[in-house]
């Protein structure tokens, strides 16, 4: 195994043998992540339009509690 790290690291560079290593164990993670996530989304579903109907109205009544800026010239 060794041996195999050594000489990719020789024939490419140890820059790039380790960011393909990262990309490869964070590939792995964010596989696993996605698939924690739909089984949440099967295991406690979200009505939709209740949602975002609660977010547009956060948005809504936090863009009138911030002040006006009046831009100068």
């Amino acid at each position: 195994m060794e041996q195999l790290w050594l000489s990719a690291i020789s024939e490419y560079g140890f820059p790039v043998v380790i960011t393909f290593y990262l990309l490869y164990r964070i590939e792995k993670k964010l596989d696993t992540l996605n698939q924690s996530v739909l089984k949440l989304q099967t295991i406690c579903p979200l009505n939709q339009s209740k949602y975002s109907m609660q977010l547009s109205s956060k948005i809504g009544a936090e863009a009138e509690e911030r002040p006006k800026v009046k831009l100068v010239d």
